[in-house]
């Protein structure tokens, strides 16, 4: 049986259960990038996928009326978080709770 020897940082198992850890499966903040639509249909118009490099140490998502629309709406829901993936996967669970999109 081989020997472990825990580090502290991330592991990379090659199945579940090795070396007697338990796996959890996580997106990767690409894949979390490339579940959020580039453009959705809500509330009467199209609304773009906008993401903002950190300001101020925090990454920011949110969607933004097309320009090409008449339309103007207030209520945009922007998240914020202090690492991409956490603001792209708060945003996703946002979308989907509130029935906004739908992953199938």
């Amino acid at each position: 049986m081989p020997s472990y020897e825990p580090v502290d940082s991330w592991v990379v198992i090659d199945r579940p259960g090795e070396h007697g850890q338990e796996s959890i499966a996580a997106f990767t903040v690409a894949e979390l990038g490339e579940m959020l639509p580039p453009k959705i249909k809500h509330q009467g118009c199209d609304w773009l996928l906008m993401l903002a490099a950190p300001f101020n140490g925090v990454w920011i998502v949110y969607y933004q009326v097309d320009e090409g629309t008449d339309k103007i709406r207030d209520g945009n829901k922007w998240i914020m978080a202090e690492k991409e993936a956490d603001a792209h996967a708060t945003m996703l669970i946002y979308l989907l709770e509130n029935k906004i999109i739908s992953l199938s």
